[in-house]
């Protein structure tokens, strides 16, 4: 009987520990690290902790869930500008793809493009001899009526005042003549410039043959924090230039797709298509204070794992380096232009004494006969 009730007390008890064991598994764990970099597990969050972000682990130590740490006011700043940053670049991408589509309807090929460059060139050519004739003849006029003026005033005649209004008149014409001969020329060098910018264009996006960059690792400037990661704000137009083209460098030397927009605001590769496609770009546009700003963004596929590529570590080291890159190429001392040696002077000749003339042969004895 002792035995049966012994059996029985085990077999509760061991229920007992199996019930409290099934509970204490299914508790969920908490696992957070503090600013000091202490890690700690609880069954539940402390109320002082819920900011620093946690892990939700099963039973298996697996995370299953997971609450970020609270951003700061200066974090939440800097994500407030990039996403601006982002409409607007995402603006100077729509028009240039809207841009690319026009190009591409309108000229079959560039020789129909350099033929309504010509045409329109011609035109504005015409316009500009036109102009230049109108101001000639009015000058002819405006000379004519002041030499007029003068034969009254030599004698002491007053100038009539129709003759004086004309003058007026004829100097209000030349005045405004000069300055729409002046907005013309400035409207054929834009017409020039566009014309060439869009003969590049087409050619890239017709004829590109340019292999992908290869990623042979970029310079590595000190990681820096920087207010914001990925933006450089120019001092002024030539710094901006300088700059421009050293981002244009940064992005082909971070990035193994081919570029496929080069335009004087966007530089971009390819779009990703894989989970490990970085797709860079960089912007140029106004920012704060009237200063140009130059902005990279990294775009990456549609996926969870390139999601995760796009806000991880290596996508913020790129923009982390953008910034100091940009800055160390330009305070880069310039190559030392190399100095052609001093020609050798030729060393002066010795001295040489002068060679005494040969003595005259005596005159020879006259021969006795």
């Amino acid at each position: 009987m002792k035995l049966l009730l012994s059996a029985k007390t085990a077999l509760f008890a061991a229920m007992c520990f199996a019930v409290i064991n099934s509970s204490a598994y299914a508790k969920t764990m908490y696992k957070w690290v503090d600013d000091k970099g202490k890690v700690s597990f609880s069954d539940q969050v402390p109320p002082d902790k819920a900011s620093l972000g946690h892990k939700e682990l099963n039973k298996n130590a697996q995370v299953i869930n997971e609450s970020k740490k609270a951003k700061t006011g200066a974090e939440l700043e800097i994500e407030k500008r990039l996403i601006l940053l982002r409409k607007k670049q995402e603006e100077i991408i729509i028009k240039q793809k809207a841009h690319d589509k026009k190009l591409l309807s309108n000229f079959l090929n560039v020789e129909a493009l350099d033929a309504t460059k010509q045409s329109k060139m011609q035109a504005l050519g015409g316009q500009e001899l036109e102009i230049q004739g109108t101001i000639k003849k009015l000058e002819e006029e405006l000379a004519a009526k002041q030499k007029e003026a003068a034969s009254f005033e030599i004698k002491n005649a007053k100038v009539p005042k129709d003759v004086l209004d004309q003058i007026a008149d004829n100097q209000k014409k030349t005045v405004k003549s000069k300055q729409d001969l002046k907005d013309l020329q400035l409207k054929k060098a834009a017409t020039e410039k566009e014309f060439t910018v869009d003969r590049a264009r087409y050619v890239f996006l017709t004829q590109s043959k340019a292999s992908p960059a290869s990623n042979n690792g970029a310079d590595k400037a000190a990681k820096t924090p920087v207010s914001q990661p990925g933006l450089f704000s120019c001092d002024d137009a030539v710094q901006c230039e300088k700059a421009w083209n050293i981002a244009k460098e940064f992005v082909k030397s971070n990035s193994v797709a081919k570029i496929a927009v080069d335009s004087e605001s966007l530089f971009m590769s390819e779009d990703p298509i894989s989970d490990t496609d970085l797709n860079l770009s960089i912007s140029k546009m106004a920012g704060e204070g009237n200063k140009t700003e130059i902005f990279l963004d990294i775009r990456c596929a549609n996926t969870v794992a390139a999601n995760a590529l796009c806000t991880g570590s290596k996508a913020e080291d790129i923009r982390l380096r953008f910034n100091d890159y940009i800055k160390a190429k330009l305070n880069a001392p310039a190559a030392p232009t190399p100095v052609a040696a001093p020609a050798a002077v030729p060393k002066a000749a010795p001295a040489v004494a002068p060679v005494p003339a040969a003595p005259k042969a005596a005159a020879a004895a006259p021969v006795k006969k």
